[in-house]
């Protein structure tokens, strides 16, 4: 049975095909013996924990022989999960969450260059983060059957740090779908693939919304930059889940998985990236077949109370704008407050980035902006893709 979460064991690294980053995600058979033991102590009391219970839970599946194992970790209680429980989940999202390896330009490939993503629909396009393909010179998914595909570029986000990748692996994928923006106080699962294990879950709470994340640049510990749109989970994930897919309670995917220990982020908490924007990407990849361009901007809302604060108006906050991108050639700069988008409010669910993409008139969209107690007004025009 499973060690108390207390104990030496609980905190080891799960036993396993740890020297092969490229070992199928999950085991190809069904879980038999022990296995099914695991599975049914989870299901006995996932219910409790993602209705509403409290407590930490560790799970460790082991297989048999080189078989890998899932890990099913409950960080915390709490929230709002509807639908399935965790086995559940896993059997509907095992399938769709695959490994990325980064190939690096020298050198064999270690468990540093592997990270994790998630098909987000069947013809082959692939959703991860930044980190995952940072100074790759060429990259690889593994599929859950132990299929390694290459994988190219198709789009990459700079202001959410979501990157979809292109496979071909067939006439249909199993793919994962996205679901509506995440609520603060809703469960939240996490879903990896990192090396040494077939599956990692870690169930938490989602704590913040709307956040703008600090990230270190390759350039150097004093070089960062900003991501907008993220989330927060008060769970912690191992470093190879990166990529994978925060789900819902219901299995759809309201986040991608950041690191954990970010600058400013609370301990024992996890970021996720924003999963509208890669919702958008993946739609306009599948309808057009390119990608389409961002705005550029990194956003911050502001509401009454915290704009009154800081003796600004309420609106979106300007943190970061892309040089050469649609928000830059409109004039944007950070500190900016755009206080209407189209003539509307900016959004209370949305990033600013977000809501301009929603806007499909084709044509230049009007913005308030307020700079240093003076109003401007804006154009910004959102190249058409295709």
């Amino acid at each position: 049975m499973s060690p108390p979460p207390d104990s030496p064991a609980a905190d080891q690294e799960p036993v396993g095909r740890r020297g092969d980053p490229r070992a199928p995600v999950v085991p190809g058979s069904p879980p038999t013996g022990e296995r099914l033991l695991a599975v049914a102590v989870v299901a006995a009391i996932a219910g409790v924990i993602l209705g509403g219970g409290g407590g930490y839970l560790l799970v460790r599946h082991f297989g048999q022989g080189a078989a890998p194992q899932v890990i099913v970790r409950t960080i915390t209680g709490g929230g709002q999960a509807s639908g399935r429980t965790v086995p559940a989940l896993l059997g509907q999202t095992r399938a769709a969450v695959v490994r990325v390896v980064r190939l690096p330009a020298h050198g064999a490939v270690t468990g540093a260059d592997v990270a994790s993503g998630f098909i987000a629909n069947a013809s082959g396009l692939v959703v991860t983060a930044v980190g995952a393909v940072e100074g790759a010179t060429g990259i690889e998914v593994v599929l859950a059957s132990g299929r390694v595909l290459p994988a190219t570029l198709a789009a990459l986000d700079p202001t959410t740090g979501i990157v979809v990748l292109r496979v071909s692996g067939g006439p249909s994928l199993p793919a994962l779908s996205f679901g509506p923006p995440a609520t603060v106080g809703e469960a939240g699962i996490a879903v990896g693939a990192p090396v040494g294990a077939g599956l990692s879950i870690d169930v938490g709470v989602v704590s913040g919304t709307g956040l703008v994340l600090s990230i270190p640049d390759p350039a150097g510990p004093v070089h960062r930059s900003l991501i907008g749109g993220a989330l927060r989970i008060d769970a912690t994930v191992p470093a190879g889940a990166v990529g994978g897919p925060l789900l819902n309670g219901n299995g759809q995917v309201i986040g991608v998985l950041g690191a954990t220990g970010l600058p400013g982020q609370p301990l024992g908490s996890t970021a996720a990236l924003d999963a509208t924007a890669a919702s958008a990407l993946t739609t306009a990849l599948t309808l057009g077949g390119t990608a389409p361009v961002p705005p550029g901007v990194v956003s911050q809302l502001l509401d009454a109370g915290s704009a009154a604060a800081l003796g600004l108006p309420a609106g979106a906050l300007v943190r970061r704008v892309i040089p050469a991108s649609p928000a830059a050639r409109a004039g944007l700069r950070p500190g900016d407050v755009v206080t209407a988008v189209g003539g509307q409010a900016p959004s209370t669910t949305l990033t600013l980035s977000d809501q301009l993409q929603q806007i499909t008139t084709g044509g230049p969209i009007p913005l308030l902006v307020w700079r240093r107690g003076v109003t401007h007004r804006l154009s910004l025009t959102l190249p058409v893709s295709g």
